[in-house]
Parts: C-alpha cells; sequence; structure tokens
C-alpha cells in the first residue's frame, strides 16, 4: 500500500517535471545555442595566450601523424585574435577564422534577429567563405610542404 503511493507520487512528480522541461524548451529553446556561443566566445577571451601561442607544440593528431599542418591548423588562434580585436593578425594564422567569427556572431545574435529568412543568406556567404578559405588555405599549405619542406 506504502509502496503503490510512493510510486504514484513519483509518477506525479515525473509528470510534472516532464511538463516544465517541455514548457521551458518550448519557451527558451532559440536561446540555447546562441548563450552557449556567447560563453564559448567568452572563455576563449580569458584563455591565457601562452595556452595557444607557448611552446609550438600542438595537440593536432593529424600534424602529429603526417607531419602536415592540418585544414583548421590556426583556426582556434585566429579566433583567439579576433576576439582580442586583433583581426590583421588573425590572417596570418588562418584566414578562415574571419569566417568563423561571423558565423559565431550572427548566432549570438540570432535571437534579436527577427527576419531571420533575411539574415540566411549572410549565412550562406559566410559558411561558403569559410569552405572557400579553408581550402585554398590547405592547398597552399601543401604547395609550401611539398616544393619548399617547410616544417
Amino acid at each position: 500500500m506504502v509502496i503503490s503511493k510512493r510510486l504514484k507520487l513519483i509518477n506525479a512528480y515525473m509528470k510534472m517535471v516532464k511538463a516544465i522541461n517541455n514548457l521551458l524548451l518550448q519557451k527558451y529553446s532559440n536561446l540555447v545555442m546562441p548563450a552557449a556561443t556567447l560563453v564559448g566566445v567568452i572563455l576563449l577571451y580569458l584563455v591565457p595566450a601562452g595556452w595557444l601561442f607557448g611552446n609550438g607544440k600542438g595537440i593536432c593528431l593529424f600534424k602529429n601523424l603526417l607531419g602536415i599542418n592540418c585544414p583548421g591548423c590556426g583556426i582556434t588562434r585566429g579566433l583567439y585574435l579576433i576576439v582580442h580585436m586583433k583581426v590583421h593578425a588573425s590572417l596570418s594564422y588562418n584566414p578562415a577564422a574571419i569566417f568563423i567569427a561571423m558565423l559565431l556572431f550572427l548566432e549570438i545574435l540570432s535571437p534579436f534577429i527577427n527576419a531571420k529568412k533575411q539574415w540566411i543568406w549572410v549565412s550562406k556567404i559566410c559558411y561558403r567563405g569559410f569552405l572557400l578559405t579553408l581550402s585554398a588555405n590547405y592547398l597552399y599549405i601543401i604547395y609550401n610542404q611539398l616544393f619548399f619542406h617547410h616544417k
């Protein structure tokens, strides 16, 4: 008897929690990604420069296995410099970081943009620019590695 009352109470509690979660998700679901993006940008701003520009040894599995830079090599350092308002310096690490920064900026602003369909073309341009820049940068890296043997 006591067990069935407890089960009913737990079941009612679970239904209430589920209803609250559904209500919150419906009301605030469009804020989760922009908020997470903003937190990520703030954390990137707070990272000490020595962690990114320190000893030159990275954790990139691609570079450690193949000995050449990966296509995304330098994007984190480039974003770090962009967040610190050194956009020109970020180009020397990976020019694709500028497009990533624009996409992050659009993601943060997305809850405040009423006409989202009008902004879709901007994000498509940024995404395509990122892919084009990333590809061109990687071809440049491969060209230098093959013909000039830069390490």
